[in-house]
């Protein structure tokens, strides 16, 4: 793949700006902040530890966390396995959380705190125990841009969930 197009996906330019400024600070959270090396690290860990699960490219990865630099290494972790992420904030009710996943058939789910509830059947690999894992390796390779990065959720007129397929390729018109 050329550089060009290496670098249209998110992961990639991700590590790019991670080797060009390593010690500066790439999130802040209220718990404290990480360096572009450190979430670098932490997201490659991530990474590897899915890829040993089998989860890689054409995987579909749900993401049950709240917002802070773990789901931010979680979601670049799932990326660099070259899965898609699929959001699914603690906050949505219950019913709403069973018809995604029963729509979306997602691989697993990345949980912290906020664990799944008992009547969701899904996967479910705690964020401690992949960040914990030793290095292992991500899938060979980068992608391709076209490759879908995220599925959103999305209400739509009818209320019932509606999956929307968005690539790497398709953040980078904007």
């Amino acid at each position: 793949m050329t550089a060009g197009l290496a670098r249209r996906l998110l992961h990639v330019r991700f590590a790019v700006q991670a080797a060009q400024t390593p010690d500066r600070i790439a999130i802040r959270d209220p718990a404290g902040a990480v360096t572009y090396r450190e979430l670098f690290a932490e997201s490659g860990r991530i990474a590897g530890a899915l890829a040993a699960r089998g989860i890689g490219p054409g995987s579909a990865v749900g993401l049950h966390m709240d917002r802070s630099i773990g789901y931010v290494a979680a979601m670049l972790g799932i990326l660099g396995a070259r899965a898609a992420v699929v959001p699914l904030p603690p906050a949505y009710p219950e019913a709403r959380l069973r018809e995604i996943l029963g729509f979306a058939r997602l691989d697993a789910v990345i949980v912290q705190d906020a664990a799944l509830p008992a009547s969701i059947d899904a996967r479910a690999l705690q964020i401690a125990e992949l960040r914990a894992e030793a290095e292992a390796a991500a899938p060979e390779g980068e992608g391709n841009p076209a490759q879908i990065a995220f599925v959103l959720s999305s209400s739509g007129s009818t209320g019932r969930p509606k999956l929307i397929a968005r690539s790497h390729g398709s953040f980078f018109h904007r």
